[in-house]
């Protein structure tokens, strides 16, 4: 941002800290400073997402204070172009609109335990771990500022324009990345998805014998996988759903697809023998296989602990 700030982050990051962990320093009292005008704080959506956004055409820097909820999927489209987009389009009161480059660089903070809307692949987000070793330590932080309205603004904008860069790739995440992007990425998954990391993670489904009828009568995975029947599976998933509040569950038949589709290899249709008759089933394969299979195609690094 300081050596080529015409070009664009293409990545933002992310901070997630308690309070009183200093997070507000680098982004106001540091870079804000450095790029006066050029720097953007959005406490608000509409500061920086919102329609009259003549300010954004001209900032570099954008600080994004808690200003959206995670959740708002209204907004994630306009947060993406945002961040990759070469292109913004600027509306000003009274004005046409026009298109100006996109040179944004875009810096997340919040205190909350659901950040950055993160899809499952999503690589415009990086998580760098937050300290918070010195919460709460006025003493340090008093130094630090007194640091900082000394010589730090200088010498930090000496670091940043003397860094070499020319083994940098934007594109390529870094392999130490925070807990919080896990975070991110679970909450901004599909519902599937969350029932499948339930189902991977708990293989004996002991949440669901309680307030599942049937949950006695269903076998966990053994060494060969998992057969379950097709109407047993899906009351487990509306059992999830109930359990975690989400007001619209799938169909069956959508709810067997978005696995076929989004984990293609995990599910296959079988036929099971019961007194009745044969019965349509899914078939799972041995619970480690499945975990391989689930964090191939969702790309999440999931620390399974059984």
């Amino acid at each position: 941002m300081f050596q080529h700030p015409n070009r664009q982050g293409k990545t933002a990051l992310v901070l997630r800290s308690g309070q009183g962990t200093g997070k507000n320093i680098i982004a106001d009292g540091v870079i804000g400073r450095l790029l006066g005008s050029h720097a953007l704080t959005a406490t608000r959506k509409n500061d920086f997402l919102g329609r009259f956004n003549s300010q954004l055409g001209q900032s570099v820097f954008i600080f994004v204070n808690e200003a959206i909820w995670a959740g708002d999927r209204e907004s994630q489209g306009a947060l993406k172009a945002l961040i990759t987009d070469d292109f913004l389009t600027i509306e000003r009161k009274y004005l046409d609109t026009f298109k100006t480059p996109n040179f944004s660089h875009l810096l997340f903070a919040s205190n909350e335990g659901w950040v950055a809307p993160t899809d499952i692949g999503d690589r415009r987000f990086v998580y760098p771990d937050v300290s918070d070793a010195k919460r709460g330590d006025s003493v340090y932080f008093k130094k630090l500022g007194e640091q900082i309205n000394d010589a730090g603004r200088s010498a930090f904008l000496y670091e940043m324009l003397h860094r070499d860069l020319a083994d940098v790739d934007l594109t390529r995440l870094p392999t130490n990345q925070s807990a919080q992007r896990l975070t991110d990425q679970l909450q901004t998954a599909p519902n599937h998805i969350k029932f499948l990391v339930d189902i991977l993670s708990e293989p004996d489904f002991d949440p669901y014998k309680d307030s599942f009828t049937v949950g006695n009568k269903i076998k966990g995975w053994d060494f060969s996988g998992w057969d379950i029947q097709t109407e047993d599976f899906y009351k487990m998933y509306l059992t999830f759903c109930q359990r975690n509040r989400i007001l619209h569950p799938a169909t069956k038949n959508v709810l067997i697809r978005n696995f076929h589709s989004d984990v293609p290899g995990l599910v296959k249709f079988v036929k099971l023998k019961q007194k009745a008759g044969r019965v349509r089933a899914l078939r799972f394969p041995r619970l480690d296989k499945a975990r391989e299979i689930f964090t191939q195609s969702t790309k999440l690094e999931i620390s399974w602990e059984i």
